[in-house]
């Protein structure tokens, strides 16, 4: 017989700990060694560990974290007991299976002393290199996302005076605002650096609201009276698009000669109650009256069909400033987000 089972309480073992453990669950209640003939023990025991480790959050989910496992003792010193690992002790990755978000890199390993209190502790620590699978988070947050993006600039297709914008961007907004709600679960606690992706769909966020408040104001604009362009709307669409309006034709007073010209035939209509006819003359002077009065009406109805059109194209004009500055912005944000997930990995 070369080796022999002993119950662990029979013979001494050391009180070795993981340091980084919060909590541990022993698989055997009650666990054995293996003597061999020459005096070597060797305890094998199955242990399920809760360990902390400090995550940097900054490149979520494209992060790579490592975690470290230290073996010690806490009444030993290394006068008395050495930690040591076995020529023959190593980790076959691809032997190890995995299940959850997380891919196992690498595992490192060293011994060294650790002092306390002026006492040398034997110690051995595990440098576990991890990588979170990022295509969950990708297919259900990111995809998501960049989709509602699209479809809120093909709403730019839309006619900047249709009545139907508004209501679209709003529906896009208040549905994205609801997606965030319910996606919430999905991102992990952090506290001192905040995860690229969070940043991505606050942006996205943003981004939404900014389209829809542009299409307000933009509908709003193409509702001002241009022959009062003193409104501060009119004077921002004036300076960011100045070839688009034209020199105001002048003013005249149509409003007062015609108010006057009808207090003129009323009074005329109670004098002529108690004066005969003035004949033919004034039958010609009322109707050349009238056909005057007829031509302001068409001139105001002109101008005021000119001020609309100027308007609208101002409204394009702007939309197809704030359509490229939009596009540039988000462009820019994309490029600026991919780059530095490339760079810190």
């Amino acid at each position: 017989m070369t080796r022999f089972t002993l119950p662990a309480s029979r013979v001494w073992t050391p009180d070795t700990v993981v340091r980084e453990a919060v909590s541990e669950d022993r698989q055997q209640s009650a666990p054995y060694v293996s003597v061999s003939f020459s005096g070597g023990v060797q305890l094998v025991e199955l242990l399920l560990l809760d360990l902390r480790c400090d995550l940097i959050m900054f490149l979520f989910p494209f992060d790579k974290q490592t975690c470290n496992l230290t073996l010690g003792s806490n009444l030993h010193t290394a006068q008395e007991m050495v930690l040591l690992l076995e020529e023959s002790a190593h980790f076959r990755l691809p032997t190890l299976s995995l299940h959850g978000e997380w891919e196992l890199l690498s595992v490192r390993r060293h011994t060294f002393a650790q002092v306390q209190g002026r006492q040398p502790y034997s110690r051995i620590a595990f440098q576990v290199e991890l990588q979170r699978y990022s295509l969950f988070y990708v297919v259900n947050l990111m995809v998501p996302s960049t989709l509602v993006m699209i479809i809120d600039l093909a709403g730019f297709c839309i006619p900047v005076e249709s009545a139907e914008r508004i209501p679209f961007k709003v529906t896009l907004l208040f549905g994205y605002t609801v997606f965030l709600v319910l996606v919430t679960d999905l991102l992990p606690p952090f506290r001192d650096t905040t995860p690229m992706l969070g940043l991505y769909l606050v942006v996205c966020l943003a981004f939404l609201s900014l389209s829809m408040g542009e299409s307000v104001l933009l509908l709003a604009l193409g509702q001002l009276d241009l022959l009062e362009p003193l409104h501060p709307l009119h004077s921002i669409a004036s300076v960011l698009c100045p070839h688009v309006l034209r020199e105001p034709r002048r003013r005249t007073a149509t409003g007062k000669r015609s108010a006057a010209r009808g207090l003129q035939r009323a009074y005329g209509l109670v004098q002529q109650g108690a004066e005969p006819s003035c004949g033919r003359g004034c039958v010609l002077e009322a109707l050349a009256e009238e056909l005057k009065d007829v031509s302001e009406e068409l001139q105001t109805l002109t101008n005021r069909a000119e001020s609309r059109q100027q308007a609208l194209r101002l409204m394009e004009a702007m939309d197809r400033l704030c359509f490229r500055a939009y596009m540039s912005l988000f462009l820019a944000f994309v490029f600026v987000l991919t780059l530095c997930w490339a760079l810190y990995r």
